[in-house]
């Protein structure tokens, strides 16, 4: 005997499959989901500290009397341009023995965790990366260094931000060996808007808490008619070094500073070969006597 088929038996046993493979899908889509957004937040790192440095320092005479610092925001090693090229970055840093770098990017993948790591590598320098920010699983986004001095030990300090504001900033303070002398050295980033006022009294007060010689390389977004910088430039001892070495590179409308108690100002300058919307300012400084 013949039985009949039902036309819509084959239909009725794939509307579950199908269900069944929709919600598969939907919770595979949101879990993607919630992992991309998790990604996408930008997370504070919080404080850490730490002793020595990342990479070979190389050798200086050992009666070296005169040392180079530097500060730069290096906007990531993207220039004027809007291009990104490391080679101008490389260019700028190269003859310091310590650079204080502010946004600095690091890598989730690759044999440089950092573009502080890059440069070191192209320019005969050790380095540290002081980030601010994790995203994506890494550290992202910070502050860094550049040495050719020893780094005895360091501390990241975060510096206060209102709650809706989504960019963190840090003060990277380091102990570091000027020829057998220990100079804490301040590397900073402050920010432009609604935090630049409790961070540059954060930062000012940090910066007078140290002993001399000492050293604050910053881009601070603010320039010396501010009430803050003025009460930092007034502190006891301190050298406002571009503007003492007499350099085409001071104006009243310069923002990045390298500030030093403890030391004489014997040259300065700037390097702005389109590296980044920033120039480098650099200073040749002596010890006091």
């Amino acid at each position: 005997m013949t039985i009949p088929l039902d036309p819509t038996s084959t239909l009725a046993g794939t509307r579950p499959l199908l269900k069944s493979r929709l919600w598969i899908w939907l919770i595979a889509l949101s879990g993607a989901l919630a992992v991309w957004f998790y990604g996408y937040l930008r997370l504070p790192t919080g404080p850490a500290s730490g002793s020595g440095f990342s990479g070979t320092l190389s050798s200086l005479p050992k009666d070296k009397k005169i040392f180079r610092v530097a500060t730069f925001n290096m906007h990531s090693g993207v220039g004027e341009d809007d291009v990104f090229n490391l080679g101008r970055t490389i260019d700028a840093v190269r003859d310091t023995d310590f650079c204080g770098l502010q946004e600095v990017r690091g890598f989730l993948y690759g044999p440089a965790s950092s573009q502080a790591q890059q440069l070191a590598g192209a320019t005969a320098h050790a380095w540290l990366f002081a980030p601010t920010e994790r995203r994506y699983w890494h550290d992202e986004f910070g502050n860094g260094v550049l040495t050719r001095l020893p780094v005895e030990n360091w501390v990241r300090i975060p510096l206060p931000i209102e709650p809706v504001h989504s960019g963190r900033r840090n003060a990277f303070i380091l102990r570091v060996d000027f020829a057998g002398r220990i100079v804490p050295v301040i590397v900073a980033h402050i920010d432009r808007e609604k935090d630049q006022t409790n961070q540059l009294l954060m930062v000012a007060r940090l910066f007078d808490s140290l002993q001399s010689p000492s050293l604050l390389l910053a881009d601070l977004n603010a320039e010396a008619k501010n009430p803050q910088v003025q009460s930092l430039l007034s502190l006891d001892g301190v050298h406002n070094c571009i503007h003492e070495s007499n350099s085409s590179a001071d104006s009243a409308e310069r923002i990045d500073w390298i500030i030093s108690r403890g030391f004489n100002t014997v040259a300065g300058g700037h390097i702005q070969n389109g590296a980044s919307d920033h120039p480098l300012y650099w200073a040749d400084l002596v010890f006091e006597r």
